[in-house]
């Protein structure tokens, strides 16, 4: 899920918010959920999400990128 910064081009209106995940499945499930909730339409910015697992015995990054392709 991690955006490889080396090769991408930011310009002055891009948002990259980052979320460090130390819990389970669920709480970053539910975090990225309100994230994505969130009105970006009023927004001139292109957001874009990183998820850092910090702990992979209980977070599955398989099942974030299914849930959040």
């Amino acid at each position: 899920m991690a955006i490889d910064t080396k090769n991408h081009s930011f310009d002055k209106k891009s948002v990259l918010v980052t979320v460090v995940a130390f819990s389970d499945d669920l709480t970053v499930h539910s975090c990225l959920q309100s994230l994505l909730n969130q009105s970006y339409d009023d927004t001139k910015y292109d957001v874009q999400f990183s998820v850092l697992i910090n702990n992979p015995d209980k977070i599955s990054r398989e099942k974030l990128e299914n849930d959040f392709s």
